[in-house]
């Protein structure tokens, strides 16, 4: 069997919570957001799409572009949100 010559890395999908009038989390990774009206849903809508975008990426022989991630300048001191990490 043939190695792949660059191996594929999942990152640990850092996201953040934003509560205004609802909840939307965005997995800065994969530069996805979900949003539903409790945190809960908010974060399973996440899990839930995160988990779709790698099993199409992986399915079609995309690995190099999976890890897709936010642009850095939009996430300020000035934005109102809480990081969590989970996985």
């Amino acid at each position: 069997m043939q190695q792949p010559s660059n191996p594929f890395n999942l990152p640990m999908m850092l996201t953040f919570l934003e509560s205004r009038n609802g909840h939307l989390v965005h997995s800065l990774d994969f530069d996805i957001v979900s949003v539903a009206t409790t945190e809960h849903e908010a974060w399973e809508k996440a899990r839930l799409c995160g988990k779709g975008y790698v099993e199409f990426g992986l399915s079609k022989g995309w690995p190099d572009y999976i890890a897709f991630s936010a642009p850095q300048d939009k996430i300020t001191p000035d934005t109102n949100s809480c990081v969590q990490n989970r996985s």
